[in-house]
């Protein structure tokens, strides 16, 4: 009998999550077995990224590992983006890896998989229509429980000058409402979860397939589902957020309110030359106003430093933005130019330039994100209970409206009385660093 386990390695960003559970998902349902250790499986299949440098440098130094690492029985199968970007290359350079399979061909993977499994090596990489896509319906959760990742649409029809993801996923296409309320409600069919809703650009939901942004109108729906505890919006550009997503925040309870907005820069001059549409007094706008018209609401966004042409009141304008606006969380990354994208035909900023601006600002934000946690001490809050800490023996990680899981800080609860999957309340008792100590409330 042949031996159709399969090791599932996933890297880069939720939505590649998504696809590694979906492809879980259908190959379980074609008669291959997942196994959790590497070194037991018969293929071993990379879901790569290749979003940024460091993502790309990420995804290559894995696959090497793993090609070092793997047994003369084993074989390698790549798929994800960078394999839709460098089909041709990797699969000449690559000889360790047996399959190499594009973004728009992950229904194939049973197929493709048994060949591989017959000592076939496979190149399959079709041009990517998002509208083709894996939207796949079998789904096999990876980890957790009780937080879940829903991909609501693929693709981008922006142009940002600094960004590849247009030209590896095609125009941005929505799912219809009827697929993504069907998907969640299996997704809760084991008891209460938490829905995090993502795309490249989230607040553009339905502009494509019902004429208007239809966001608030999925929302609503997937809030009729009695097992959705909280629901996240991750992704969501400035423009895209009007008054009628506002009023949801404000009105629907099981509506987080946490808003993850990409500002990329507070440089006019800056904004222009990435192509991105929002100025920095609009920006400053909508700050103030969903702090306005939204109790408690929690900020987090991105910046690029080293954009080519930054000067040196260019990022005095970014740093005089975060520190006047104090968002909850941000993430600052590092300018890294990607190929055939028009900010790599501009001069760049020097790469001892960017480390520095990036140092300098990363420690800014880190001081505001230290104060606002320290500010929680003595709050009581609602936890989604995740299970026991593998870092604080007799501890359990859990998770407040405030933190969306893996990208911000943790929670950490002194005593639990309840099991993995429960929410709770607790009171935050002390803070170290970006992480907070609680006890529960019994």
């Amino acid at each position: 009998m042949r031996d159709n386990s399969f090791h599932l390695l996933t890297l880069g960003c939720p939505k590649n999550e998504v696809d590694s559970e979906a492809i879980m998902g259908l190959l379980e349902n074609n008669g291959f077995s997942f196994e959790a250790d590497q070194d037991l499986s018969k293929l071993i299949i990379i879901n790569t990224c290749t979003f940024i440098e460091a993502a790309t440098r990420d995804s290559i130094d894995a696959i090497l590992e793993v090609a070092l690492r793997k047994k003369k029985e084993q074989s390698v199968i790549l798929i994800g983006c960078l394999v839709q970007r460098y089909p041709h290359e990797l699969y000449v350079e690559l000889t360790e890896v047996s399959a190499f399979v594009g973004l728009n061909d992950y229904k194939k993977l049973p197929e493709i998989a048994v060949k591989v499994l017959d000592g076939e090596r496979v190149l399959l990489v079709s041009e990517f229509n998002a509208r083709d896509s894996c939207f796949i319906k079998e789904r096999e959760r990876i980890g957790s429980k009780n937080s879940y990742y829903v991909k609501i649409a693929d693709g981008c029809s922006r142009s940002c000058a600094f960004c590849i993801l247009p030209r590896l996923h095609g125009k941005y296409v929505s799912r219809k409402i009827e697929s993504i309320v069907a998907e969640v409600q299996r997704l809760c069919r084991d008891g209460e979860i938490e829905a995090i809703l993502i795309a490249q650009d989230t607040g553009l939901y339905g502009t494509d397939i019902y004429g208007k942004k239809s966001l608030s109108r999925l929302i609503d729906e997937i809030s009729t589902i009695d097992n959705v505890r909280w629901i996240r919006l991750l992704y969501l550009n400035p423009d895209t957020i009007d008054h009628e997503l506002i009023e949801e925040y404000k009105s629907n309870p099981k509506l987080l309110k946490y808003i993850d907005i990409p500002i990329q820069h507070a440089s006019d001059d800056v904004l222009r030359r990435m192509n991105r549409t929002d100025t920095n007094k609009y920006i400053r706008s909508l700050v103030s106003r969903l702090r306005g018209e939204v109790p408690g609401l929690v900020l987090r966004t991105s910046v690029i430093v080293g954009f080519p042409g930054e000067t040196d009141d260019d990022f005095e304008q970014l740093k005089e933005f975060i520190v006047a606006n104090e968002f909850d969380w941000a993430g600052v990354f590092e300018y890294s130019s990607q190929d055939t994208t028009p900010s790599s035909k501009m001069r760049p900023c020097g790469g001892e330039l960017i480390k520095e601006r990036y140092s300098e600002l990363s420690l800014i934000q880190f001081e505001i994100m230290e104060k606002r946690r320290t500010k929680l001490v003595g709050d009581v809050l609602e936890l989604l209970v995740e299970g026991p800490s593998p870092e604080h023996s007799e501890m359990y990680e859990a998770r407040s409206y405030r933190e969306a899981p893996e990208i911000d800080g943790k929670i950490f609860l002194r005593r639990m009385r309840l099991s993995n999957k429960d929410f709770t309340r607790a009171k935050i008792v002390s803070s170290e660093g970006l992480d907070l100590i609680a006890e529960e409330i019994i």
